[in-house]
């Protein structure tokens, strides 16, 4: 027998409208959200909380009907009365059920408490005093032209509320309120006061750096223990073969000339042939009273003879360094050569290195006493010249009073450390490259292929190239005491052009430089130095991923506003033939698009600290123009950012009192 709910809150006697209890219970559908349910011909139908919804709503539709007061005392019988606080001027309305007394001397929270089926707030004290005055921030109308006075709510909403601004408008980095945020560049972003800041929108970038760091102890040039070593301190010339035993002479442990002219030369087997690596190291105490002249010279090298055979007459199958009376050439073939320093030498002792690597074979010899300028190098390239020997040759006629050779020491199979013992007395040069940009790179005294060790790459002026830093004053004096402090130091320049402003192929060759770096030297920490072009150069670099993300960046009369540089007139015509602009200048914004580091993403710099050194009198390089405004952009995302003050003598001003200060900044970052 079926049976109907006789409940039906309608009051239906139609059995449509009535629920089956015993047949249909799976037309049962509870709708919570609208208080319904379905009866079994799936009409929907109100439940009794449905109608006490409806009802509520239908009351409240009318507007509230204000009640004085809880500390008056009141009765509520209708759920759109709202009863007044005086204390606080916040009306409630009761949750409850109704009738609802309210004693005399009441308070919300006496009269019921505050909750949901309780005391209800619907207003909110005059809105807190229309959000607490200067203006309220429009309610809500916010203007972000207006200086809101601190703890407002307006100053507030100047922190969350991007504004959109020029880098030259924006705050010195100092002034960049925490949580702030600006729109520059057509970006948003949020001032910070964390290391980093920002986000990495580049991340990989930041990974390959790191990974190619974290590999360093493991390469196979670090394996110095795996190479054929020789070392020699010239107690005789046993095991080095001549045309004789005696074309020259031993005397103290060192190898002087004995009159044998063209036939002064031994080798040893070197068996490198046109592709094996190989590190060799030799001093040369070059005699030269600066007056008298002589025949013959020192020579240190390698040869294309038959392994073991003794040097050919002349040195015509050999290329190295070869030092004769007032010079320093390279010798290919039997034929001296042009070298990019014809400074005449001075007397003293020359360290010799010559490193064998994909590319070059690199021959340099630099003064031991870190003279200015007295530093020599040249190289071939690695396939033009089978490297089958080692060569020494003195054939200076003044033997034992002449020039000559000492303390000699050569590894096979590696670029590295040939021996730590041999590494420990002065720094090393290299002069090498890929075949289209050129590197020099110094390594540290005590410099162990197996021990990692924080490394600067140097980015060049306008108009100088990697070996200015060791022949322009300011340069040698910067790259010098960072070799002193312990640094791998690398510079690079595009071969033959040397005005590149940041350009596509100034990014390649700091790019190739940094490769060559790591996956040749064991490298702990990597950070930048840059003197004037040199800022556009690595911010550039840094920004198109050439790079890896340095510890930090330190800067002598930096560039970083392209187009503030062209205006300047000593350096317009360089920047036009660097970026191909036309005469007339009218291609500049086109040709330049996405070259000007202070239009680029504030983010695009990583938080990295900078140091500024700028003379306030430097009329080329405006600092206010340049250093002020990349201070400001890249302050965005980070704190640690300063300027050294008080400095003048122009762009090209005497870097030596500041030594201390560069160097000590990286360092901080480089641990």
């Amino acid at each position: 027998m079926t049976t109907y709910n006789t409940n039906n809150p309608l009051g239906s006697t139609d059995p449509r409208d009535l629920y089956d209890n015993s047949q249909n219970l799976d037309h049962l559908v509870n709708d919570q959200a609208n208080e319904q349910w379905a009866d079994r011909f799936g009409k929907s139908r109100l439940t009794w909380r449905g109608i006490e919804v409806m009802n509520q709503n239908a009351i409240a539709n009318y507007g509230w009907i204000l009640v004085d007061s809880f500390q008056a005392g009141a009765t509520l019988t209708l759920p759109n009365q709202a009863l007044r606080d005086t204390s606080t001027g916040e009306y409630y309305r009761w949750g409850g059920a109704f009738p609802k007394v309210v004693p005399s001397g009441s308070t919300p929270s006496t009269a019921g408490g505050i909750g949901v089926n309780a005391w209800v707030g619907i207003g909110d004290a005059a809105l807190r005093s229309a959000l607490a005055a200067q203006s309220g921030a429009g309610i809500i109308g916010f203007d972000d032209a207006i200086s809101y006075n601190p703890g407002t709510v307006g100053a507030n909403l100047s922190k969350v509320v991007a504004s959109t601004t020029s880098v030259d408008n924006l705050p010195p980095a100092s002034n960049q309120l925490a949580g702030s945020s600006y729109i520059v560049n057509g970006q948003t972003l949020w001032a910070d006061t964390d290391a980093f800041g920002l986000k990495y929108h580049k991340i990989g970038m930041l990974m390959r750096h790191l990974a190619l760091l974290s590999q360093g102890g493991s390469r196979e040039y670090a394996r110095w223990a795996d190479q054929v070593i020789y070392e020699d301190n010239f107690t005789n010339l046993s095991g080095w073969t001549g045309s004789t035993t005696t074309v020259m002479q031993v005397s103290a442990n060192k190898v002087y000339g004995n009159g044998a002219a063209g036939l002064s030369g031994m080798s040893r087997a070197l068996n490198a042939g046109t592709t094996g690596k190989f590190r060799l190291r030799c001093l040369v105490n070059y005699v030269n009273d600066g007056v008298s002249t002589y025949s013959g010279g020192t020579f240190i090298g390698i040869s294309s003879d038959a392994p073991g055979a003794a040097p050919s007459s002349g040195l015509s199958n050999g290329a190295g360094i070869y030092f004769s009376y007032n010079s320093v050439k390279l010798l290919v073939n039997g034929s001296v050569t042009s070298i990019p320093n014809a400074t005449v030498p001075i007397a003293g002792l020359y360290e010799v290195t010559i490193v064998a690597d994909d590319n070059f074979i690199s021959f340099a010899a630099h003064h031991t006493g870190e003279a200015l300028g007295y530093e020599y190098v040249g190289r071939v390239t690695r396939a033009s010249k089978s490297c089958n020997n080692f060569v020494i040759f003195n054939s200076d006629a003044r033997q034992l009073t002449g020039s000559s050779l000492q303390s000699l020491c050569y590894g096979v199979g590696s670029n590295a450390t040939i021996k730590s013992n041999f590494e420990g007395n002065y720094p090393s040069i290299v002069w090498t490259g890929d075949g289209t940009n050129d590197f020099r790179i110094v390594t540290p005294i005590g410099y162990d292929s197996r021990k990692p060790r924080p490394a600067v790459m140097l980015f060049h002026g306008n108009g100088t190239n990697e070996r200015s830093w060791a022949t322009n004053a300011n340069y040698d004096k910067i790259s010098k005491a960072f070799v002193a402090s312990g640094f791998i130091v690398i510079s690079a320049a595009v071969s033959g052009d040397y005005n590149t402003w940041g350009n596509t192929l100034a990014q390649a060759a700091y790019y190739s430089a940094y490769r060559y770096l790591l996956l040749n030297y064991n490298v702990s920490a990597f950070s930048a130095f840059v003197n004037s072009m040199g800022g556009i150069e690595f911010f550039n670099s840094l920004i198109s991923e050439s790079i890896g993300v340095p510890c930090c960046f330190v800067g002598t009369s930096p560039t970083a506003n392209l187009k503030s540089c062209y205006n300047s007139s000593v350096l317009t015509a360089d920047i036009k033939e660097a970026y191909n602009i036309a005469s007339d200048g009218s291609d500049y914004d086109t040709k330049t698009a996405g070259f000007d580091p202070v239009l680029k993403r504030p983010d695009d710099f990583f938080g990295i600290p900078q140091l500024w050194l700028t003379a306030s009198d430097d009329t080329v390089v405006l600092p206010t123009e340049n250093r002020d405004v990349m201070m400001k952009l890249a302050g965005i995302s980070t704190r640690k950012i300063s300027k050294v003050d008080g400095i003048t003598g122009g762009h090209s001003f005497d870097v030596t009192p500041y030594l201390t200060t560069i160097v000590n900044f990286v360092r901080g970052y480089s641990a």
